[in-house]
């Protein structure tokens, strides 16, 4: 992602750079889909204290938090200014923290594409004739 872009969405520090310089994995196979627009969109961007008063419960500190992706139920957002991640909950109008930083949710995304490629070709590997030996 473009730094002038990341910046727009508020994002700073080790933040901004993580998304610059090395982004978030995506594995549309599994309803893992991360990612912002090349384009700035404004739309990415909520406000916390509209949030708030419209119901939701997020910490205190959070001023905004910008959606990056969606896990198999619910959205995925960050707080651009200190880059912990949010599972976004609809059930609950709530944000639960998942992550401490972008690099965790990337790391965990990985090792997760890792294990079911191993998986995968285990599987497939003791296929005979379309059954599992």
């Amino acid at each position: 992602m473009p730094e002038a872009i990341a910046a727009q969405y508020g994002f700073i520090g080790e933040t901004l750079d993580f998304l610059v310089r090395t982004g978030i994995p995506s594995a549309e196979d599994f309803e893992l889909s991360f990612g912002l627009p090349v384009a700035f969109d404004p739309g990415f961007i909520w406000d916390g204290a509209e949030k708030r008063e419209q119901g939701w419960a997020l910490p205190a500190n959070v001023k905004k938090i910008v959606k990056i992706g969606n896990f198999p139920v619910n959205a995925v957002v960050v707080d651009p200014e200190t880059g912990v991640v949010y599972q976004y909950t609809d059930a609950t109008k709530g944000a639960i923290p998942v992550h401490g930083d972008l690099s965790s949710l990337a790391k965990t995304i990985t090792s997760f594409l890792g294990c079911t490629d191993a998986l995968r070709v285990e599987l497939f590997d003791n296929l005979k004739g379309g059954i599992y030996t």
